[in-house]
């Protein structure tokens, strides 16, 4: 044990937990279909090492717990914990079966709650375990660029397989989720990024950087076109510029009113350009529902029309009617075939004038006679 402590073994498992999060997230399903499997995701590494960093931490970090600094706080924290599971317990058994879903929140809980009641340091020792998780960061992101681009939307590493999805090319927009199940939860991790990276903007190398790898995460939350996540970014680095301003000796200028001015400017156009692509998504989605329902609609007349001709059945008919005589098939003598095989002709008269007076009468008596005749 004095061994795996000396050579900080725990920097070593939370960096490999790191990586299988944000790098190789690989797991394990009960189910071998592509769909469900994504759903019901089972048995992960990354979670498993978090296990054994949380172990070492209380093995070596025990004594120099103080129960009485977070007996209210630590009761109230693991009472709520207690309710999350007994609701998910039930809402898994009767509905859901989420249930190592269940097992990893609560493993990311637990997690937190060892780094605060501990008062585990990150960027203590020889490693700096928060540098190393901005790189991954930035490192992941950066794949999930190239992977958008290679024309793919979500990446799964499940039991030992690599699964490539990509959006249909009628679907109402162009969203991106990478390794995450959905746009929102991809959105809510980068905008925990962003947070990461104000907080820890001195973990960077310089000012290049720091601002190379924001762009890299807003363009990312860009791709998964979720507004609600770019208008929280937008409040973070709010958030962050202000808090770099001392206001005990801060004096207002006018250019600080301009610069004010200016900001709400923008803020107000984002605000339009959110709401106008929300209505644009909204009506995206309308028009799809629509296109469905026209489909629906002709498969229906098909089935309709197909169910028309065979009500009447021509055969029993003519068999109902021949029997009761009242229509008699018609006798040789009756029916007259007409030769249609020779070519089709007209005969094109022009306009002659007729003749007048006594030679006209008789001509037209001749023609009369001949017609008789």
């Amino acid at each position: 044990m004095n061994w795996l402590r000396e050579h900080e073994m725990d920097s070593w498992i939370l960096r490999a937990a790191f990586v299988l999060m944000l790098l190789f997230p690989a797991f394990y399903s009960p189910h071998t279909d592509v769909y469900q499997s994504a759903y019901y995701a089972g048995f992960s590494w990354a979670y498993f090492l978090l296990v054994l960093y949380m172990l070492l931490q209380i093995a070596w970090n025990r004594s120099s717990l103080k129960l009485s600094a977070w007996k209210w706080t630590g009761l109230v924290y693991f009472g709520l914990l207690f309710l999350y599971n007994a609701f998910s317990l039930y809402f898994n058994h009767t509905y859901l079966h989420w249930y190592w879903e269940q097992v990893n929140n609560t493993v990311a809980f637990l997690f937190l709650a060892v780094l605060a009641g501990f008062q585990v340091s990150l960027d203590g020792g020889k490693h700096d375990n928060i540098r190393f998780l901005l790189r991954c960061i930035v490192i992941s992101n950066v794949c999930s660029i190239i992977y958008y681009f290679l024309g793919y939307t979500n990446l799964l590493l499940c039991n030992n397989r690599f699964i490539f999805f990509e959006l249909p090319s009628n679907f109402y927009e162009t969203r991106h989720y990478w390794i995450y199940s959905h746009k929102s939860e991809y959105a809510l991790m980068l905008t925990a990024f962003t947070a990461l990276f104000v907080a820890y903007r001195k973990k960077f190398k310089n000012l290049l950087t720091f601002l190379l790898s924001m762009a890299v995460v807003l363009f990312c939350l860009w791709l998964t076109h979720s507004w609600t996540g770019i208008a929280g970014v937008f409040l973070i680095i709010a958030g962050g510029a202000l808090d770099q301003i001392d206001w005990k000796s801060f004096r207002p200028r006018a250019w600080h009113f301009a610069a004010g001015a200016g900001f709400l400017a923008v803020a107000a156009f984002s605000v339009l350009l959110l709401f106008s692509y929300v209505q644009l998504a909204v009506i995206s989605d309308q028009v799809v529902s629509l296109r469905s329902e026209l489909t629906t609609l002709k498969t229906e007349e098909a089935k309709l029309r197909a169910q028309y001709e065979l009500a009447y059945d021509l055969d029993a008919i003519e068999s109902g009617l021949s029997e009761g005589n009242t229509m008699v098939k018609p006798q040789n003598g009756q029916v007259i075939y007409v030769d249609l095989s020779e070519p089709d002709s007209v005969t094109y008269f022009e306009n002659e004038s007729g003749a007048t007076g006594l030679s006209g009468a008789v001509e037209e008596l001749q023609s009369i006679v001949t017609e008789i005749m």
